[in-house]
């Protein structure tokens, strides 16, 4: 039977004649928890007594965690009542199912045992605690006014006084480990494991493939070999080739003469001593290299506070714009003072062109937007410099780039909100 195509009405019914056959002369208490990217709740409710609780848990806390404290909250206000039956009904299965698991054969959450504790204690003052699993989100009424009070309460501004354990800090200082080993990662020379970086260009929260697999670590070499020497025996263009633009050759006339019906044409040059001909010089960090990517949090997280930006003295290659049926020339180069008049600007090393930072990192979230198309600053490069400053102002006016600041700004405050509350919580 599928229950969420069925009406509510219906879904009430089936549930409360369940609950009169199979439980008669028991008190049902709904429980629930909810977590969201800033806060967290958890909640209980009973109907026959029209009782209701609800409270805030820290941010990082997990649904999990969130559950369990549901039900711990529902046992301590059940040790207060008279004795009778009493019927916990949940619909979170893992926290179920941590229950009736054996503690000596799994790492359990404090709170299980905790849990655990007070059912032990509440059986033997003569209180029958019976436990259930319900589907969520199909319109039992009791668990959505747990759902609802849990959901209001996590929106809560209010810091909770609460403690989770520890359990609870470990994705977030996996997160934390996995952004230092990737910037560790992206700013190894050029040279240092150049055929592993074929395989693995970066560093993700993604588990291995040999995750979970019963292999001797001599297999798992062999195959990471096989997968290096297929990567690297197919045709591979020569790093010296994404250089192959920036040779210190001017134009020729002949060239010059097939310009025809052109106001605007531009050649690339630059010079020897240019950083950009050095081939040790390609930064991991540098903003071409998440380009048309979906990117993770972490490479966010890099874009926003580690991605390259060129020195003062820094030698941008110069341009040499065609200009007018006369054919005169103009050398010009991209200008270090633009980075303060727009901080969303970067320089691509690689690509020898500019980018916009935020829209880079957001911007596919609003492809389209109002008729906007994604295209140079965000997709690929821009370098007239010629009409840059005109271009540069009109795509700060644009509306997914402004969208995009905002979300920067978003992401960065939920980042520092839950660094501040991990350094809060271990001192």
């Amino acid at each position: 039977m599928k229950l969420k195509s069925t009406s509510r009405f219906f879904v009430n019914n089936y549930f409360s004649n369940y609950f009169n056959l199979n439980y008669p002369n028991f008190i049902i208490i709904y429980t629930d928890g909810s977590v969201s990217p800033l806060s967290a709740g958890y909640s209980f409710f009973i109907p026959e007594l029209h009782v209701s609780f609800s409270n805030n848990l820290p941010p990082s806390s997990s649904s999990f965690t969130a559950e369990c404290c549901a039900i711990l909250e529902a046992l301590l206000f059940i040790s207060n009542l008279a004795p009778n039956n009493y019927l916990i009904a949940s619909d979170s299965m893992s926290c179920l199912q941590s229950l009736i698991s054996n503690p000596f054969n799994s790492k359990l959450s404090p709170i299980v045992f905790q849990i655990k504790s007070y059912l032990y204690y509440l059986n033997q003052s003569n209180r029958l605690i019976q436990l259930i699993w319900i589907p969520s989100h199909i319109g039992i009424y009791g668990n959505e006014i747990a759902d609802g009070l849990a959901k209001a309460t996590s929106n809560t501004i209010l810091p909770s006084p609460a403690q989770i354990p520890w359990t609870d800090f470990s994705p977030l200082l996996r997160l934390h480990i996995t952004c230092l080993w990737s910037n560790h990662w992206n700013n190894l020379p050029a040279y240092f494991a150049s055929k592993y970086k074929t395989i693995v260009p970066t560093i993700s929260n993604k588990k291995t493939w040999f995750y979970n697999l019963d292999l001797p670590r001599s297999s798992i070499v062999r195959f990471n070999r096989l997968r290096i020497t297929i990567m690297t025996s197919k045709k591979q263009p020569n790093i010296q080739s994404f250089f192959k633009s920036t040779t210190n050759v001017l134009p020729t006339q002949e060239k010059l003469d097939n310009i025809q019906n052109k106001t605007d044409s531009v050649v690339l040059i630059s010079d020897t001593n240019s950083p950009t001909s050095s081939v040790s010089h390609i930064n991991r960090h540098d903003i071409f290299n998440y380009v048309k990517r979906v990117l993770t949090q972490n490479e966010i997280h890099d874009i926003l506070n580690s991605i390259w930006i060129p020195d003062v003295n820094y030698n941008f290659p110069v341009k040499i714009f065609i200009v007018g049926k006369d054919k005169t020339t103009k050398r010009l180069k991209f200008q270090y003072k633009w980075f303060a008049s727009f901080p969303w600007l970067v320089y691509s090393d690689i690509d020898n062109g500019a980018y916009c930072k935020f829209c880079v990192a957001f911007s596919t979230n609003y492809a389209g937007i109002n008729n906007q198309t994604l295209g140079s600053l965000v997709t690929k490069k821009y370098d007239n410099w010629k009409h840059a400053l005109e271009y540069f102002k009109n795509h700060s006016q644009l509306e997914y780039h402004k969208k995009c600041i905002l979300d920067s700004e978003n992401f960065l405050n939920i980042i520092k909100k839950k660094s501040h509350f991990i350094s809060r919580q271990t001192n």
